[in-house]
């Protein structure tokens, strides 16, 4: 997966005119510092692995911390525009993507986000976080066998949407069955 994702990076690359320069600059837009500091770093070393286990590429990783905080997330995207990033990966939460989209420079970058929320407004965003729809994707072989299932989550809003997004799939499949 994180070999696909690289390589996903630089054929996109070449679309942002990058061919053109000797060193391929990605900017990792990641919490390095702060609440989230641990799966920042986590993702973050697991990206430069990757790019060190693709060889002969001129890659430079440029770590750009948005300290867990709005403020950080602005100032870490217009560090990445000064260092002239030609890629972003990352951010990892919807939120920070939400603070940083109408920011100059936002629409001409790619990034390859972890998010787990789906936008189609941000086209330049591409998410790779494990969403809603890829899940229930993924449980269709399951729902498409008549068993009785049982449902476990707890209160929050996201069990919410699982559960009433698996209800509509499963009643879908049912009907679709019946005809």
């Amino acid at each position: 997966m994180k070999k696909i994702l690289i390589s996903l990076v630089i054929l996109l690359s070449l679309k942002c005119n990058v061919y053109a320069k000797t060193e391929l600059k990605i900017g990792a837009i990641l919490p390095l510092s702060g609440e989230h500091q641990l799966l920042g770093k986590n993702i973050y070393q697991s990206i430069l692995i990757t790019i060190f286990e693709l060889k002969n590429l001129n890659i430079k990783v440029i770590p750009l911390d948005t300290q867990s905080t709005i403020s950080g997330a602005k100032s870490a995207f217009q560090k990445g525009v000064d260092k002239e990033v030609d890629i972003f990966v990352g951010p990892i939460f919807f939120n920070t993507l939400n603070v940083i989209k109408n920011l100059d420079g936002f629409k001409d970058k790619v990034f390859f986000s972890y998010s787990n929320k789906e936008n189609s407004k941000l086209p330049n965003v591409i998410n790779f976080g494990v969403n809603l729809s890829s899940q229930i994707n993924a449980l269709s072989k399951i729902f498409n066998r008549s068993d009785k299932y049982i449902f476990f989550g707890d209160s929050s809003s996201f069990t919410k949407k699982v559960l009433d997004k698996t209800k509509i799939f499963k009643s879908k499949k049912n009907h679709d069955c019946n005809l």
